[in-house]
């Protein structure tokens, strides 16, 4: 199980084992995925064939702290963590929750898919609270990669 970083993909992290130095936040988390290499995730399995890349974007907040958040990390399968790029400005959430401490809480991240390997994935979102003290873990959504 690994961490990666999305600037070096070298491991971040030995495992998993590091969010549990942290405190899992019992909230629902607040966050949406947009786009998963240009699709709308649904309920169902999104299938992606003919693509070199895995690219994901949405945004995420610390909504406990009612902060942006510190990290966001897309896992496939809770075995394999990549570091999204976070930070990126996301008027239109400060503007729906009413809140300016959200204006920079868009991730993206992109991915050669022989990182992540062929077959159906369950990816999730865990973002890292602004104090890096807690987490939060989304839902899952499948991917099948071909």
């Amino acid at each position: 199980m690994e961490l990666k970083s999305q600037s070096s993909k070298e491991p971040l992290f030995k495992s998993k084992d590091v969010f549990f130095l942290l405190n899992k936040i019992r909230v629902d988390a607040k966050y949406f995925i947009s786009t998963i290499n240009g699709f709308k995730p649904t309920s169902e399995v999104l299938v992606l064939e003919n693509f070199s890349n895995f690219y994901i974007k949405g945004w995420a907040v610390d909504i406990e702290s009612n902060v942006r958040a510190s990290k966001v990390f897309i896992c496939f399968d809770e075995k394999k963590f990549f570091e999204a790029n976070y930070g990126i400005s996301s008027p239109s959430v400060a503007k729906s929750f009413n809140n300016n401490k959200f204006e920079n809480c868009g991730f993206e991240l992109r991915i050669p898919f022989n990182l992540i390997g062929k077959g159906i994935f369950k990816v999730s979102i865990w973002i890292v609270s602004l104090d890096k003290c807690k987490y939060y873990k989304t839902g899952k959504r499948m991917v099948y990669i071909k």
